[in-house]
């Protein structure tokens, strides 16, 4: 009987060893998978188009966050002469950015589904 148990508990011993082997693999594998799918710049070489659309995307966002505001003097010179056409500036400004606003929200959908489809494509390593 200790024969067959310390046999057991050899091959338990063993058993666990080579489990925590293979998952110390799998982790480093995990690792360089996530170390590659954060890498921008590989994206960047993979997906020109769709990187130049975020850039383009946030320019704008950031911009508009941080841009001042315009004024009819700004519009008009310092003389402010032409009212109604500061008026008519600031409703399709608002116009333009409502649709600027659209497409952004239509290219980030698209860039989410490209973005998803690059992370879901990954190859796998054995």
């Amino acid at each position: 009987m200790d024969r067959n148990s310390n046999e057991s508990i050899l091959e338990l011993q063993n058993e666990m060893e080579e489990t925590r082997r293979s998952m110390a693999q799998t982790l480093g594998e995990i690792r360089q998978e996530v170390a590659e799918g954060l890498d921008w710049q590989n994206y960047v070489r993979r997906y020109p188009a769709s990187a130049l659309a975020i850039a383009a995307g946030v320019g704008w966002i950031v911009g508009r966050r941080l841009g001042k505001p315009v004024s009819s003097s700004d519009i008009n010179g310092p003389t402010g002469s032409l009212q109604t056409h500061a008026r008519s500036s600031t409703v399709l400004q608002r116009m333009a950015d409502r649709a600027l606003s659209l497409i952004a929200s239509h290219i980030m959908a698209v860039v989410a589904i490209h973005v998803k489809d690059f992370l879901s494509s990954r190859p796998r390593n054995p």
